[in-house]
């Protein structure tokens, strides 16, 4: 109750305006539906490029070749951004991952358990 002497308030009161400060429902819906449509757009073009990548590597491709495919020009955010992750998740794999910057290097997507 060390609060209620700093604040001057009763002990009753200071646990309704702790316990009030602590739950703010009417904040959620606002914030949901103020973030869905900022970040929405961020995050679609990244799943629909990862999709693209997967779909099209059935068959080894080549870094220059998935890049075109999917329309992006800067070569190491192409690979920093899309690739990588897909390497990371295992969703593709390399043809010879002991050589990752062989210029023979292709990328194929992991077939379905």
């Amino acid at each position: 109750m060390k609060g209620c002497k700093v604040y001057k308030v009763l002990p009753t009161r200071w646990r309704q305006l702790v316990s009030a400060s602590k739950s703010t429902p009417q904040v959620t819906p606002q914030v949901t539906l103020q973030v869905t449509p900022q970040v929405t757009p961020q995050v679609t073009p990244q799943v629909k490029r990862e999709e693209l990548v997967f779909e099209y590597c059935r068959f080894p491709r080549t870094m220059g070749e998935i890049q075109l495919y999917v329309g992006m020009e800067d070569r190491e955010h192409f690979s920093s951004e899309v690739l990588q992750p897909l390497l990371e998740k295992g969703l593709i794999l390399m043809t010879t991952p002991d050589k990752p910057t062989s210029p023979k290097q292709r990328y194929f997507a992991k077939a379905a358990p």
